[in-house]
């Protein structure tokens, strides 16, 4: 009894594994299978990759300024971005290495430089700092 149910748990799983699979790529691929919301959540998707060395990045490069700025505002690396802070250093390296998009990247750079002056010029505090990068 115990190997059938073995049995059919394997294949029960496979199966489901397979529909949700099928269905993902399905939803994916079929534009009118989506929701707005779908669309909305995933609209910046294509602008996220990882490089050669499997750090996730952006690249932004063919899109128009606001669309660069938008798929920024979205992306999982601006947290790991404004994690950086003080270290403006360590700030700069990730732009140049995990940024793609003229635009997109002298706005971060005049960003930084900005909130690093004010900052190591005591008119601005943290929560202000972060507040600012943030606001991109």
């Amino acid at each position: 009894m115990s190997k059938n149910f073995m049995i059919i748990m394997i294949i029960g799983v496979g199966g489901l594994y397979f529909l949700t699979n099928v269905i993902g790529e399905i939803k994916d691929s079929n534009s009118n299978l989506q929701s707005d919301n779908y669309r909305e959540n995933n609209k910046y998707n294509k602008y996220y990759s990882s490089d050669s060395i499997g750090q996730d990045i952006i690249d932004a490069t063919l899109a128009d300024n606001q669309t660069q700025l938008e798929a920024w505002r979205h992306s999982s690396l601006k947290v790991d971005f404004i994690e950086l802070f003080p270290n403006f250093d360590e700030m700069k390296i990730f732009i140049k290495e995990r940024v793609r998009g003229t635009y997109l990247i002298n706005r971060l750079n005049s960003l930084i430089n900005n909130v690093e002056e004010k900052y190591l010029g005591g008119s601005i505090n943290v929560e202000s700092a972060k507040r600012d990068i943030n606001n991109i």
